[in-house]
């Protein structure tokens, strides 16, 4: 629920929306907006606030985005992000959103 708010309040159209195995929503969402905008590959995990996200993660959605045909992703969790993660990333075309972000959009779009 958390992960679909999220994207429409940003303003994305989710296409289609799952949970898989392991715990992961994993969507495929669009933006309009002509620079920043395009189709996302998303996946988005609860984790304990102490844990680190490791890399690995970030490569599993580089997978998604593969099967999905999108050259953007964006990876939501609820844990700090290892720099290890955040270095892979930059090179994978992955927007992280951390712990931080994801409580600042709980407050904003109302959820619990």
């Amino acid at each position: 629920k958390e992960p679909n708010l999220f994207l429409k309040s940003a303003g994305f159209k989710v296409v289609k929306i799952r949970r898989v195995p392991g715990g992961s929503v994993v969507a495929v969402a669009e933006h309009d907006h002509p620079i920043t905008g395009g189709k996302f590959a998303v996946m988005a995990r609860q984790v304990p606030a102490e844990e680190r996200v490791a890399a690995e993660m970030v490569s599993e959605l580089s997978h998604v985005m593969n099967a999905e045909f999108c050259h953007r992703g964006l990876l939501m969790v609820t844990g700090a992000i290892a720099l290890e993660a955040t270095a892979l990333a930059r090179f994978s075309n992955v927007e992280l959103v951390d712990r931080n972000l994801w409580e600042n959009m709980r407050r904003h779009i109302g959820g619990s």
